[in-house]
């Protein structure tokens, strides 16, 4: 049995140590794994054959078995060109997905809820979706090749793009969320207040995975209402996507049972932004972000329902660049330009995850967006029309996305059982016989802790899911008729309290060390001390982990100078610029100068990187000083830190 052949039939059962994770959720997800993990043997069904699906160039027996892909531009029907659907007035959908909305019809229908602190109905009647249930996904294309949006039979109104507006990463079209107001003018691209909605895609996951299968990637430009133009924290979003995965309970193929949705998280070009939290404006009955209602009720779950969209959890809201090649804003990148694209170009980004959770299991992954509550009394729908500053805004464009390939796909599900053979004698050993705190180095404990970050480069990300392990410690001391139990600390807070769970994981935000004591449950003077540590650096993404200093060194000359800090290989080295004021910097730094690119090259973290100027301002002029992370991919510059007014200063495009 070859699991790299075609179709692979389990005539006998096809026996193997497989790793099950228990989670405290109604359903697998990607978050909050809790109790333990353990080993157990699995049997596939007798005689059930597992046969992956004809690729994208739809020929069994070739190379590319096994892969999902959706590029958005095969019209598989031949009628009106590329349709998706969400169910409506038996619209055919050519696409590997279907549109979710919140009413009229569709398969199934979204609902959401107030995130946790914001006053919900009846204190705020606007904390709540949209009655107009606006469905904003829709085929992107090019102006007059899609069928017509607002004509009987079309699924989404604003959804003809306008005669600039053409934006693919591959061939002509994409997916959209998003309304295009201005027929003749992207500047009138837009996003509608209060709304939810999803593209759903089914996939059956393989149980005999091979090299390179159970993995999820598209490319996409987020594009929506963030700090970078409202009045919110920095960092934090007001209009965001997010994707979700759940879980067919049932193995029978012929059967449904579908779990609750959860986070599927990234580990490349990871969340970017977290939703805004209630309390910066306060218990107004103006504003609220809403998060779905069909997640479950685990934690956190402070209205009963499970928050997926909510603060402080990853979401996207700048990831790429809808309107210039200069910057991939809060995603790394690298940045590659579309084959499509208006103006001066985009560049888009692909954020990739795991699927191995799932291997084996029949699941559904969705791309969920989601707009605030703003100015409830206002007629307006969306940014553009409501006007007063916000018409012709670059920041609420929506979210694109096309490529979508999902590897180790099967055409039926095919999901492994529990072995019924009893475990061999002597495989669960005694505990220890005694608790001695005056073994190991730390009562009774060596205590160590290994961090692991989700695409293993070693550098975290701001966003990006990391792993704390404490499996590595051992307990020479013994634990009599008790258990080794953890808690994790992040500084001087507790994140996890003392459990047998030998995890932990969260999305990391800022500089910060972590630390695991141990204890022995039954005998509390074997507790750790000191336990073990780790000090995690972030790259943020946005130049705020520099510090520039800039020495005066004799002679009219000064040492302008960072401490090196980790970056991602997408950065290598540090750009120096220049600018002479009056008058002060614009926005895009134009007429600054390079002082000095790709400086310090591979030094090491902590290590100073300093360039000498030896020029001096003339009379009543100054000289201001940026530095920031250098990129590697051409045209794509580094963010050099943010302004008091919360707008992200990018490097000009000049250097090499």
């Amino acid at each position: 049995m070859s699991p790299a052949t075609q179709t692979t039939v389990a005539s006998a059962p096809a026996k193997a140590d497989w790793t099950l994770t228990v989670t405290a959720r109604e359903a697998l997800g990607t978050s909050s794994k809790v109790a333990f993990q353990t080993l157990l043997d699995l049997d596939l069904p007798v005689g059930t054959p597992v046969t992956r699906v004809a690729g994208p160039d739809n020929i069994f027996g070739t190379a590319d078995d096994g892969q999902v892909f959706e590029n958005f531009d095969v019209d598989r029907d031949s009628l009106n060109g590329v349709e998706i659907s969400d169910g409506r007035n038996a619209i055919p959908n050519d696409t590997i997905g279907f549109t979710v909305g919140t009413a009229l019809g569709g398969i199934n229908a979204l609902e959401g809820i107030g995130c946790g602190g914001f006053n919900v109905p009846p204190l705020d009647p606007g904390c709540r979706i949209d009655p107009d249930n606006d469905m904003d996904w829709h085929i992107h294309c090019p102006a007059g090749a899609c069928p017509a949006p607002h004509v009987a039979g079309s699924t989404t109104a604003f959804a003809g793009t306008p005669a600039d507006g053409a934006m693919a990463f591959s061939g002509s079209n994409s997916l959209h969320w998003g309304r295009h107001t201005d027929a003749t003018a992207r500047r009138g691209d837009s996003t509608s207040f209060r709304s939810l909605a999803a593209f759903v895609t089914t996939v059956n996951l393989t149980p005999l995975p091979v090299a390179g299968d159970l993995r999820l990637s598209f490319y996409h430009v987020a594009d929506m209402m963030d700090n970078t133009q409202a009045d919110i924290p920095v960092g934090q979003a007001l209009d965001r996507g997010d994707v979700q995965v759940r879980v067919d309970l049932n193995p029978d193929p012929l059967v449904d049972q579908w779990g609750f949705w959860d986070k599927l998280a990234p580990f490349e070009n990871v969340y970017d932004h977290i939703p805004y939290v209630w309390s910066h404006y306060g218990a107004q009955t103006t504003y609220c972000v809403l998060t779905p209602t069909d997640a479950g009720s685990a934690p956190p779950a402070p209205r009963g329902v499970h928050e997926t969209m909510c603060w402080p959890q990853g979401v996207w809201s700048h990831c790429g660049n809808a309107w210039g090649l200069d910057t991939t804003f809060g995603c790394p990148g690298p940045g590659a330009q579309g084959a499509t694209a208006p103006g001066g170009g985009a560049l888009w980004v692909r954020s990739r995850f795991s699927l191995a959770n799932y291997v084996g299991a029949r699941v559904q992954i969705r791309w969920i967006a989601s707009s605030w509550e703003f100015d409830l009394n206002g007629p307006a729908e969306d940014y553009h029309t409501y006007g007063h500053g916000w018409e012709n805004s670059l920041n609420d464009d929506g979210w694109w996305v096309d490529d979508i390939l999902i590897t180790g796909a099967i055409t039926t599900q095919v999901s492994p059982t529990a072995d019924p053979d009893p475990a061999p004698a002597g495989t669960c050993p005694l505990p220890a016989a005694q608790c001695n705190p005056a073994l190991g180095t730390d009562q009774g404990f060596a205590p160590a802790l290994v961090v692991t970050d989700a695409n293993g480069d070693g550098i975290f990300e701001k966003g990006e899911n990391v792993e704390l392990s404490a499996t590595a410690t051992t307990n020479p001391g013994g634990c009599a008729n008790g258990v080794t139990e953890y808690r994790f600390l992040r500084g001087a807070q507790v994140v996890q309290d003392w459990s047998a769970n030998a995890f932990y994981r969260e999305g990391v935000q800022t500089d910060a060390t972590y630390k695991v004591l141990a204890r022995c449950n039954s005998t509390p003077a074997c507790t750790t001390a000191n336990g073990a540590s780790q000090t995690l650096l972030v790259y943020p993404g946005d130049g705020t982990d520099l510090t520039l200093t800039v020495t005066p060194i004799g002679g009219g000359s000064v040492s302008v100078s960072v401490i090196a800090r980790p970056h991602p290989p997408t950065m290598s080295g540090y750009d120096f610029l220049r600018y002479t004021a009056p008058p002060a910097p614009p926005a895009n730094l134009a007429g600054a100068i390079n002082l000095a690119c790709d400086q310090g090259t591979g030094v090491a973290v902590g290590s100073p990187v300093a360039v000498t100027d030896a020029a001096l301002p003339a009379s009543g002029q100054v000289y201001v000083y940026w530095a920031g992370h250098s990129s590697t991919t051409t045209g794509s510059r580094a963010a050099l830190g943010r302004r008091t007014d919360t707008t992200i200063r990018v490097a000009p495009a000049s250097c090499p």
